[in-house]
């Protein structure tokens, strides 16, 4: 018997004003590693104004480096 799961994670900040956002860096992508198949994965991040940087770490983990050059109330 076949288990599957659905993860949905949100993260969301709402400011007064406009603020710059420093670096971002998020650890949500499953490892190639991984023994458990992943049938999809998605990431969408907003402002749509960013650069996104992927990266490993020493253990084969992927890292989003995300950088917003624009201020921002969201």
């Amino acid at each position: 018997m076949t288990i599957r799961v659905a993860l949905n994670h949100n993260t969301h900040y709402k400011f007064d004003r406009l603020v710059n956002l420093s670096k971002h860096t998020i650890r949500l992508r499953p490892g190639p590693h991984c023994r458990t198949p992943i049938h999809s994965y998605s990431l969408n991040i907003k402002p749509e104004n960013h650069f996104i940087n992927w990266q490993q770490d020493a253990f084969g983990n992927f890292l989003a480096s995300i950088v917003f050059p624009e201020k921002t109330k969201e």
